[in-house]
Parts: structure tokens; C-alpha cells; sequence
């Protein structure tokens, strides 16, 4: 399988004017402040959300200066969204450089990410123009709405499967879907081509975030970068542990009696009940019906390196299982 950059030889020079885009959007911030946030900036991550609206643009003839921009802001957004995670989580690093929030104030570090909000705000503005970007906005207030969601549900065993699929929709889901919509709008293709490329977008993003709830349980820190078992932590049940206790009720006796002071399960104990309910596997079998929910939202568009390198995130996806 080839690489996006064999697939693409433009992708590594656009990857690179989106780095130097993102770091001039910070250039105006308090140099104590700028100096962590171009840290974070450029502890790099995966890059999935610009990735999405830079192929996307490329499946047509876009103006790759408004591209980047529309990326770069997507960019933005998203870390916005992990300085305020970190916050609320009380986690000590991201993207294996230490989060604001153990570097300054959790007021210093809200206010940080309010300012990347901003700034990605009006990047986008100026690029989209009035009418797109209340598609924007909207995709902002999904975030907002399910965080709000999850944070109402903590320690509930009764979280219903309906209940976790729209906190993840909103949360993660509908980024990835505006990421594809917004590089779709550029590319020039139609309205079919460009709603098949929201839902492309919209399933990866589902299956992304039920994978990362599968790592955050199953995965090792070091490699993740991120603290393991944050959820469970933080009382925010996820899919294995959905399909654990509705698989068997004494699973959910026991996450109840320790919901109800607000302690988190043992790891010993955690294991044991997904072991026994194969509830990993089915979560994971969960994600790859989504990810063939993306892979055929892609059939009826023009066949090119850039879809080609649509399919692949599909199969490098579908791989992740550490």
C-alpha cells in the first residue's frame, strides 16, 4: 500500500504551510502564553481533521490558499477543544508535551483555548464567507452541547446506547464530518459528492472516537501520549462498558456501587468484566460497521490519489488496536 505522500507529493508542502499557518495565528498572543501553545501546536498529533479538508479540497480544483486557511482553522478548533478537555480532565500531557493546564492555571489555560476559538472563528469567517459559516458555528455548538451531555451523565449506569452515540457525534463526529464538507464546498464538486463526503466524514469520526474509548481502556499510555483510563477515571462510561453491563447485570451492580461514591472500577476489576462479556470485541466490531458506512459513502466519487487516500485512513483505522 502507498503512502498519502507517494499517493499525493503535494500533501507534504500543504501539511507544511498549514504548520506555518497555525503558528502565525498564535504570533499575537502573550509570548508566555505563545510559547506553549506553538508547543502544542507543533507536538504535531495526527493531523486527521486539515488532513480531511485538504484532500477533500483536492478531490477538485480548489484555491489551495483558502485550503490551508479552511484546514488551519479546523486545526485550531480542535485544539481549542483538547486545551479545554485537559482542563476538565486534570490531565497532566498532551500530545507528549505537558498540557496547559499543568503549565499554567486552569483560568490561563481556558482562556487560551478561548483564544484559539476565536482566532479559528475568524479564520474560518473570513474564508467561508457569511452564509458556510453557520455551518461552523453549528459544528461549535454540537461540541459544546455533547460535552455538556457527557458531564450530565457521569457515574449513570443508566447511559443508554443512544445517549453515548450522540455525545460521540457531537463531540467527534461532526469535526470530521465539517472537515470534509468544508474541503468538499472548495473542491467545486457537487451537492451529492459533497454530502457523500460529510457522511464519509461523519462515520470515520464515529469510528474514530469508539476506538479511542477501546484504547482509553485497552491501550498503553506511552504510546497513546495521553494518560490511559481517563474516562473510567472521570466517571464517563463508554462503549465496552455500555455493552459489558448490558451483557451481564452484575457488571452493572458493580459499576453502580462504585458510581454512587464516585470512584472509579479497578483495573483488575475492569478487565475481568470485559474478558468475560467480549464487550471489546464487540465494540470494536461496532467501529468497522461505521468504517464501511465511510468506505461506501466514497463509491460514486471520481476515482483519484486523494480518494484512494480517503479509503486508506479507512484501513489504517481499522488496524488500530493499540
Amino acid at each position: 500500500m502507498k503512502t498519502d505522500q507517494e499517493l499525493c507529493p503535494w500533501l507534504p508542502d500543504a501539511l507544511a504551510e498549514l504548520q506555518e499557518q497555525l503558528i502565525q495565528s498564535v504570533q499575537d498572543m502573550p509570548g508566555g502564553y505563545r510559547h506553549s501553545v506553538e508547543t502544542l501546536l507543533s507536538a504535531g498529533g495526527k493531523r486527521l481533521r486539515p488532513r480531511l479538508v485538504l484532500l477533500c479540497g483536492k478531490l477538485g480544483t480548489p484555491d489551495m490558499d483558502k485550503l490551508i486557511r479552511m484546514a488551519a482553522g479546523i486545526e485550531l478548533l480542535h485544539t481549542a477543544t483538547l486545551i479545554h478537555d485537559d482542563m476538565i480532565d486534570g490531565a497532566e500531557t498532551r500530545r507528549g508535551v505537558p498540557s496547559l493546564q499543568s503549565v499554567f492555571s486552569a483560568r490561563q489555560a481556558v482562556l487560551s483555548g478561548d483564544f484559539l476559538l476565536a482566532k479559528s472563528m475568524l479564520l474560518l469567517h473570513t474564508v467561508l464567507g457569511g452564509g458556510s459559516s453557520g455551518d461552523f458555528l453549528r459544528g461549535i455548538l454540537h461540541i459544546c452541547k455533547s460535552e455538556l451531555l457527557q458531564h450530565a451523565s457521569r457515574y449513570s449506569v443508566r447511559v443508554s446506547y443512544r445517549n453515548y452515540y450522540r455525545r460521540i457525534a457531537g463531540k467527534t463526529a461532526a469535526l470530521f464530518a465539517l472537515s470534509c464538507y468544508c474541503g468538499g464546498m472548495e473542491s467545486g464538486l457537487t451537492g451529492p459528492h459533497i454530502e457523500n463526503l460529510r457522511r464519509y466524514g461523519y462515520n470515520l469520526g464515529m469510528a474514530f472516537q469508539i476506538t479511542d474509548d477501546i484504547l482509553d481502556i485497552t491501550g498503553n499510555a506511552r504510546i497513546l501520549k495521553k494518560p490511559a483510563s481517563q474516562d473510567i477515571r472521570q466517571g464517563i462510561y463508554t462503549l465496552p462498558l455500555l455493552l459489558a453491563m448490558d451483557r451481564d447485570p452484575s457488571a452493572a451492580a458493580t459499576v453502580s456501587r462504585y458510581g454512587k461514591h464516585r470512584r472509579s472500577l479497578p483495573a483488575a476489576k475492569l478487565t475481568r468484566i470485559l474478558n468475560r462479556t467480549h464487550a471489546v470485541e464487540e465494540a470494536y466490531e461496532e467501529a468497522d460497521l461505521r468504517l464501511k458506512r465511510g468506505l461506501a459513502a466514497l463509491e460514486n466519487l471520481p476515482e483519484s490519489a486523494e480518494r484512494t487516500c480517503l479509503e486508506q485512513l479507512i484501513t489504517s483505522l481499522s488496524a488500530r488496536r493499540f
